[in-house]
């Protein structure tokens, strides 16, 4: 008998001794199954974290993002407008301080300007910006595009967890921005 016809043949044995009648076979339980499962595709989603934003799934959250810009300019917003341009500025404010403390520190006169934006609405009833806050805040949406278009899911999804957890902690800056947002 040749070389591979006994390593055939043993891994055949090897085979038939794992199914042999009294043999007692390990039980698989669910939380077993969901462990080893869990593990094997943690290479994947750790590769799913490192991939950046697809410009598809960005195009619609800028246009909207912009809308609410123009209405916020011309004094038709609603406090919903407000609130989701606030955030997305403050969540590009926040990955920018990952990225460059400068880079942050330019975002500063956005989120001052949208402050003033939500008392002139509490003053007058209609929200508006004043000139220098049009332009920083205008500036502020384009960095914020190009922050997520270099930026992962995951990277975006930790400041916003930063911001929640600030708010709850009821930090200084969570004051801050629970009072811009409410």
């Amino acid at each position: 008998m040749n070389h591979l016809a006994r390593l055939q043949q043993s891994q055949r044995a090897k085979l038939l001794n794992r199914f042999q009648p009294g043999r007692k076979v390990k039980k698989l339980d669910e939380a077993g199954v969901r462990d080893a499962v869990s593990r094997s595709l943690l290479p994947i989603a750790l590769l799913d974290d490192c991939r950046q934003y697809e410009q598809r799934d960005l195009t619609g959250d800028f246009i909207k993002l912009r809308e609410s810009f123009t209405r916020l300019c011309d004094g038709s917003a609603d406090d919903d407008s407000h609130r989701q341009l606030y955030i997305a500025i403050q969540l590009a404010a926040l990955r920018a301080e990952q990225i460059d403390a400068e880079l942050a520190a330019q975002f500063a006169p956005a989120l001052s300007a949208l402050s003033r934006c939500k008392e002139r609405r509490k003053s007058t009833s209609k929200y508006g910006f004043d000139g220098l806050g049009m332009q920083s805040v205008s500036w502020a949406i384009d960095a914020h595009e190009e922050i997520l278009r270099h930026s992962t899911p995951k990277q975006m999804d930790n400041c916003l967890k930063e911001i929640v957890k600030a708010i709850d902690a009821k930090t200084e800056f969570g004051q801050q921005v629970a009072s811009d947002i409410q």
